[in-house]
């Protein structure tokens, strides 16, 4: 009996990377994080930094090192074909933000008044950037590659960048 195509195709796939390095790969952004995180709550702890320096940093990230490092992921890659060929991304990230904010702006009434711009913004972008950066080191060594045959992890990410841009011109 001749087995089905798909079904042939998703158990490649699925052989193809081990569930253990999956979930080793979706730790270590989560270790780094926590990292970061001790060494700037022992900084806090010692006065290095205090409100206006965390405060400094906190705007430093977001306003300068996010955008540089996206940036710096997207540009290497990103070609007026590969623009064409990953619209999909862009579209979807703007109605999934579009529809998440009009959810939160249908719940924030139901949230404490000094919590609800909270609501709108946690419903509206959710997790834009960072569950996709985790997988898409898996997806680049599928088998039948979700992102085409000449895929690199350099591209995997310029392609997850490419989302994160979109995401955050909903910030502006």
């Amino acid at each position: 009996m001749v087995p089905d195509p798909a079904a042939a195709a998703t158990l490649a796939a699925a052989d193809a990377v081990p569930f253990s390095r999956l979930v080793w790969w979706s730790t270590i952004p989560v270790i780094k994080v926590f990292i970061m995180g001790l060494c700037g709550a022992a900084l806090a702890r010692q006065g290095v930094l205090d409100s206006d320096g965390r405060r400094i940093l906190s705007r430093l990230t977001f306003v300068l090192f996010t955008p540089c490092l996206t940036f710096d992921k997207l540009a290497p890659v990103l070609s007026a074909d590969n623009l064409l060929k990953w619209m999909p991304l862009p579209i979807n990230v703007a109605l999934s933000v579009a529809v998440g904010l009009a959810l939160g702006a249908a719940l924030a009434p139901a949230a404490p008044p000094w919590f609800r711009r909270h609501v709108v913004a946690a419903t509206g972008l959710g997790n834009v950037g960072n569950l996709p950066l985790v997988l898409v080191a898996a997806l680049v060594h599928e088998a039948g590659g979700s992102l085409g045959q000449d895929a690199t992890v350099e591209r995997g990410v310029a392609y997850v960048a490419l989302g994160i841009v979109v995401a955050n011109f909903s910030h502006l």
